[in-house]
């Protein structure tokens, strides 16, 4: 990464990673070739990967937000934004486990 010199590189450097497919998916295409459903498969994989590039994308974003405000100096500021964000992080995977444990009872 310190060699990199122009957008173009770094671009360059992202796709390189990620054009690599997933264990998951090609498991995932594997089996649904051999249900007969191949078309079900991609548009799987296709959603698997648009949910992994979003959450890499909100990682990514909080992680730069997260600098800026610590290198802010206001310390007060950023414990309790990150108090809060573990609080709702928290209260979301809560929500979530429940949404998908309550059908299934």
């Amino acid at each position: 990464v310190a060699a990199l010199t122009s957008p173009r590189d770094t671009a360059a450097l992202i796709f390189s990673i990620a054009i690599r497919p997933c264990t998951g998916a090609l498991f995932l295409l594997v089996i649904a070739a051999n249900l007969g459903m191949f078309w079900v498969g991609v548009l799987g994989t296709l959603a698997m990967g648009l949910g992994t590039a979003g959450f890499n994308a909100i990682v990514a974003i909080s992680g730069v937000a997260a600098r800026r405000l610590a290198q802010s100096g206001e310390t007060r500021a950023f414990q309790v934004t990150t108090g809060a964000l573990h609080v709702f992080g928290g209260a979301a995977i809560v929500l979530l486990s429940l949404a998908f444990l309550v059908p299934s009872l």
